[in-house]
């Protein structure tokens, strides 16, 4: 799957150093990784990629100054119609206007992570970019711990005047992660015109307020990353 990835978008694998037998492979790979929570990787491993990544451009960088022909599909491009996104996770640099009571806020200072804070109900207003309605994602923290954070219900004026109405569940996280991961969620299409507003409204206590980190506009294509940055509806 990986390799037919690779071919079809130009791109490039990175490898991290793995050893003759799977036993060491493991125990070599445990220093790249975060001590409470091992599909993270920590300070060491962050640096290893980086590290990797930047072998492979320099390599390829080299290769074209001597004739090397680029694959054509290794362009960037968008979803679709055409994509909109907007995240703040790593900035906290957010210009949507939004209600007084919502505030950004870094809640992780270790690693300098930011969200849109919800303790209460208010809005949000988005803009759709494009000439024709577009799907509406939203990114926020999820993790399976139980009341860790409040559902959230969205309402909005949608497409021929329409109320729409979803709500985005925090605690539906995949396998086991205690930790926040982030999920993405299509909550229905926005028209064309200067705002939409929407409005968020606690459904739950939470023992922390509800975590928005970003939002995305593009059509209906299926894009397999619900968590982590890609938008997929989610049922």
């Amino acid at each position: 799957l990986v390799n037919t990835a690779a071919r079809e978008v130009g791109g490039y694998q990175l490898h991290m150093p793995f050893s003759d037998t799977a036993q060491e492979s493991l125990q070599h790979y445990l220093r790249f990784f975060d001590r409470d929570y091992h599909t993270h990787l920590n300070d060491v491993g962050h640096t290893l990629i980086a590290n990797l990544t930047r072998a492979i451009m320099h390599e390829h960088a080299a290769n074209q100054d001597e004739g090397e022909q680029v694959n054509s599909a290794g362009r960037m491009g968008e979803w679709g119609l055409g994509d909109s996104c907007h995240l703040w996770m790593t900035t906290g640099a957010c210009n949507l206007e939004y209600s007084e009571q919502f505030q950004m806020s870094e809640y992780d200072e270790n690693t300098g992570k930011f969200a849109l804070e919800m303790p209460s109900a208010g809005w949000v207003d988005v803009h759709n970019p494009f000439d024709s309605p577009r799907q509406l994602y939203l990114s926020f923290i999820a993790t399976n711990t139980p009341g860790k954070f409040p559902v959230m219900e969205v309402k909005f004026v949608g497409v021929d005047g329409q109320e729409v109405v979803h709500y985005l569940h925090p605690a539906n996280a995949p396998d086991n992660h205690q930790v926040g991961v982030i999920r993405t969620a299509g909550v229905g299409a926005i028209p064309v015109g200067p705002k939409t507003r929407l409005l968020f409204t606690p459904q739950s206590g939470g023992e922390l307020p509800f975590r928005l980190v970003g939002t995305s506009f593009s059509n209906d294509i299926a894009v397999p990353l619900e968590y982590n940055f890609g938008p997929m509806f989610n049922i």
